[in-house]
Parts: C-alpha cells; sequence; structure tokens
C-alpha cells in the first residue's frame, strides 16, 4: 500500500514538472518573462484577485446602464489565495493565488492517476492526454480550475468507493471555486439512480439518503457562494445580477453551438478557437459511440465522467455565446477514461491532437484572445 502511494507521488511529480516546464518554454519562446506574475494573469484572474483582496461587490453602473462588480466569481479561490498571502513570504495575493493553483494540479494529477491507474495497466497516456487537453494552461495560471477539477475527480472517486459523505465534501471543492463546478450535484445524483434503482432496486430507500450525503452536500458550496455575496454586497442575488451583463441565460443550444462550430468561418472571429470548437465537437461525439459500444453505460464507475462531460457541454451551450468555452472544454477532459478500452494507437492519435492544440491553446492564452 505505501509503495503504491509512493509510485503514484513518483508520477504525479513527474508529470507536474513536465507540465510546468513545457509552460515555461513555450511562455520564454513567446518572450514573456516566467518570473513576472503578471505572465499568468489574464481577463478573470483580475476579478478573482480583487475578490481576494477586498472581498464581494456589487453596484448598479448608470452611464453603462448595467450591474458590475466581482459577484459573479466564486469565492473559495480567492479565500485560498487571501490565507497563503498571509505566510510570512508570501504576501502577494498574485504569487500566493499562483500556489494555490500549483498545489492542487499536484493534487489533481495524483488522484487522477489513482482513478486511471485503477482501470489501466499503463495510465500514463490518458493522463498526458487530460492533462494536455485544449485549455490546459488554465490549470497553472491564476484560475480556480485545478482546485474545480481536483474536487471533482475526487468526488467522483469517492462515489465510486461509495463513500458518499467524503464525495460531498469532496464536491464544495468544486462548486464553491467555480460556476460550472455545480454540475458535479448532476453526476453524482445520475450515479446514485443508477446504483439504487437501475442496477439494485434492493436499494431504492437508500436513494434519498445517499442522494443528501454526496449531491445535497456538495450544493452547499453553491449556497454559501450565494450568502458570502448577500453579507457583503447587500444583494440576494448579487451573483446573478453580474453574470446578467455577460448574456448568461437560457439559450437556444443549438444556436450556440452553430455559432462556435462556424467560428473558423468568421474573420471577425477568434480562427483558433473555431479549431478547437470543431475537434471538441468530434471528439465528444466519438467518445459517445466509444461509450456506447464499449458498453460503458453498465459501469457507473466509467459512465459518470461521460455524464459529467455531457452536462458541461450542454450547460455551455444552453449558457450562450457569452460562455468562454476553453475552460468548459477543460473540465471536460475527464471524460478521456472513456478511451481506456481503445487501442493503444488510437489513444496516441488523441494524444497527439491534444497535445498540438494545448500549444495553439498557450499561444492564444498569451496573446490575450477570447478563450
Amino acid at each position: 500500500m505505501k509503495n503504491e502511494r509512493v509510485k503514484h507521488l513518483v508520477k504525479a511529480a513527474l508529470l507536474f514538472i513536465l507540465l510546468y516546464l513545457i509552460m515555461f518554454l513555450l511562455f520564454s519562446f513567446l518572450g514573456l518573462s516566467i518570473s513576472d506574475t503578471e505572465t499568468y494573469m489574464r481577463w478573470d484572474s483580475y476579478l478573482y484577485h480583487s475578490v481576494a483582496a477586498d472581498g464581494f461587490t456589487c453596484y448598479y453602473d448608470e452611464a453603462q446602464a448595467n450591474w458590475q462588480g466581482n459577484a459573479g466569481w466564486y469565492f473559495l479561490y480567492p479565500l485560498f489565495a487571501k490565507l497563503l498571502s498571509f505566510i510570512p513570504g508570501l504576501g502577494d495575493i498574485t504569487f500566493s493565488g499562483l500556489l494555490v493553483s500549483a498545489l492542487f494540479l499536484f493534487a489533481y494529477i495524483y488522484i487522477l492517476d489513482k482513478v486511471i491507474g485503477k482501470e489501466e495497466d499503463d495510465s500514463w497516456t490518458g493522463i498526458l492526454t487530460i492533462l494536455f487537453f485544449p485549455g490546459w494552461i488554465y490549470l497553472a495560471v491564476f484560475f480556480p480550475m485545478s482546485l474545480c477539477l481536483f474536487g471533482t475527480v475526487l468526488n467522483l472517486y469517492f462515489m465510486k468507493k461509495e463513500k458518499y459523505t467524503l464525495a460531498g465534501l469532496a464536491g464544495i471543492l468544486a462548486t464553491a471555486s467555480y460556476s460550472t463546478g455545480m454540475l458535479v450535484c448532476a453526476a453524482d445524483l445520475i450515479y446514485i439512480v443508477q446504483k439504487d434503482v437501475i442496477d439494485d432496486r434492493s436499494r431504492l430507500k437508500k436513494l434519498p439518503f445517499d442522494a443528501v450525503k454526496s449531491c445535497g452536500i456538495a450544493f452547499s458550496g453553491f449556497v454559501l457562494q450565494q450568502i458570502l455575496v448577500f453579507l457583503q454586497t447587500g444583494y440576494w442575488n448579487g451573483f446573478f445580477l453580474v453574470q446578467e451583463k455577460y448574456g448568461h441565460g437560457i439559450h437556444n443550444p443549438f444556436d450556440t453551438l452553430a455559432f462556435f462550430l462556424t467560428e473558423s468561418l468568421n474573420p471577425k472571429a477568434v480562427r483558433e478557437l473555431g479549431y478547437v470548437n470543431i475537434f471538441v465537437f468530434v471528439y465528444l461525439i466519438v467518445t459517445t459511440v466509444i461509450f456506447v459500444r464499449k458498453k460503458q453505460y453498465k459501469d457507473p464507475g466509467t459512465a459518470v465522467f461521460y455524464y459529467y462531460a455531457i452536462l458541461v457541454y450542454v450547460f455551455m451551450l444552453v449558457m450562450g455565446k457569452g460562455v468562454w468555452p476553453m475552460r468548459q472544454y477543460l473540465l471536460m477532459s475527464i471524460s478521456v477514461v472513456c478511451w481506456k478500452d481503445c487501442s493503444q494507437r488510437t489513444k496516441n492519435v488523441l494524444l497527439c491532437i491534444t497535445s498540438v492544440l494545448s500549444v495553439l491553446t498557450l499561444f492564444m492564452f498569451a496573446a490575450g484572445l477570447r478563450i
């Protein structure tokens, strides 16, 4: 048991070093300073930073005729960054936030290896594909994605072990760090319905208790976010008021899908993102074919990763064109678990494609393009 833990830690350390080494080399190639914390800050990074520094804000701007502030961004990542900044030598919130990203990235890689290692003899290819999926750069910069994904995978790990209370507590890390993170609650519920209703009806009476212990506890992260926003801004719906200006809401998902898939043809759009959009769409179709042909729906432990990816993709489309898709794609990356039954050649092809797109992703991030 101890040797197995050491094996996971060593593999996580090697992959962690590899990811940062590639990031540093590419940033240096682009002429960016890897020692300057501003290199790792883009867009929402400054909003998370403001939450850490000053708390939540929400106010109506008469000039722009909309609600402004940072109440639309979650509290857990900024909280961890703020707490670390109190440690002597870590007084800068930006640096402490980057350290939070690094710590949870290492933990994420470690739990990924534990999950995939149970399914495959050689988990290197699968983990590398997940880590270098489009959007990978968000794992190591000033964003809560490594925290959210660690909480998500840890939640699903405990769900598979039927340790539902621990799964719920792990899920809070996801639901209190990023808006899409709350979808882990829906994935948990699907898993429980399959276990307690479809697979073994004798467990039906356990369903409400299992649901409360897993997705119920996990959902408290979202509730806590709304309470904190209310206490600091006075608006019970401050989160939604701020999000409204980005056009987030209920939209026709087919319109959003058409927009994403034709973005590469629009000279006024970020064409590179359009290519990534097409890849993810095709990837999801192929994954669905694998999921059905390999009858992975019979294994709740594998199926839940697929369901989570579908939930994220549909949620993104329903939320509309205002959603920046790359972070959603990063969350979907864990569905690579469904490729475990494919041939090594097939898995290598997928890894090659995602590796190329990962470089493109970093270039787009560095250039400040919409991703």
